[in-house]
C-alpha cells in the first residue's frame, strides 16, 4: 500500500514536472484572464465527471450480488472486485484533487488578470488538468471492463441455470 502510494506520487509529480518544463522551454506567454477561463472550464468539467468512479464502485457491488455462481468463481470475483473498488476510489480522489488544484491555479491566474502568467503556473495547472483528464479516461475504460465482466457473469449464471434445468428435465425432476 505504501509502495503504491509512493509510486503514484512519483508518477503524478513527474507529470507535473514535465508540464512545467514544457512551458519553460516553450516560453509561452498568455494573459491571466484568458488562461483562467480555459483552466476553470477544464477543472469544472473533469471534476464533475469524476463522479463516474462511483458508478464503477456501485457496479462492482451489483456484480457481487449475482446468483448462480460457483464457489471458486465467486471467490475469484470477490478478490478482483475488491481491488478494482479500491482503485476506483483512489482514482476518484486523485481526479477530484487534481481538478481542485487546476481550479486553484485558475483562480490565481484570474488574480493576475492582464499580466502574463508565469511558466510554472501554466505548467502546474496543465499538469493537474492532464492528471484529472487521464483519471477520467481511465474511469471510462474501467467502466467498460466492469460492464463486460458483469455481462460475462450474467451469461455464466444463465448458462448454469439452463444446465440445471436441462439436468432436471432429463432426470424427470421437473416441478409439477
Amino acid at each position: 500500500m505504501i509502495a503504491a502510494f509512493f509510486t503514484r506520487f512519483i508518477f503524478y509529480g513527474s507529470v507535473i514536472c514535465v508540464a512545467v518544463l514544457t512551458f519553460y522551454f516553450l516560453d509561452f506567454c498568455v494573459a491571466g484572464e484568458s488562461a483562467h477561463k480555459l483552466f476553470i472550464a477544464i477543472a469544472l468539467v473533469s471534476g464533475l465527471v469524476q463522479s463516474a468512479n462511483f458508478l464503477v464502485i456501485r457496479k462492482l457491488s451489483d456484480i457481487q450480488k449475482v446468483e448462480g455462481l460457483g464457489f471458486w468463481a465467486r471467490w475469484r470475483l470477490r478478490l478482483r472486485a475488491e481491488e478494482r473498488r479500491n482503485t476506483a476510489f483512489i482514482r476518484a480522489a486523485v481526479g477530484v484533487l487534481a481538478a481542485l488544484g487546476s481550479a486553484a491555479m485558475s483562480a490565481w491566474m484570474n488574480i493576475l488578470a492582464e499580466s502574463h502568467v508565469p511558466f510554472w503556473m501554466l505548467g502546474i495547472a496543465s499538469g493537474f488538468s492532464l492528471l484529472s483528464i487521464t483519471m477520467l479516461f481511465l474511469t471510462l475504460y474501467e467502466y467498460y471492463v466492469v460492464s463486460k465482466l458483469e455481462t460475462d457473469i450474467h451469461w455464466k449464471a444463465e448458462d448454469y441455470q439452463k444446465k440445471q434445468d436441462a439436468l432436471k428435465s432429463i432426470r424427470g425432476e421437473e416441478d409439477k
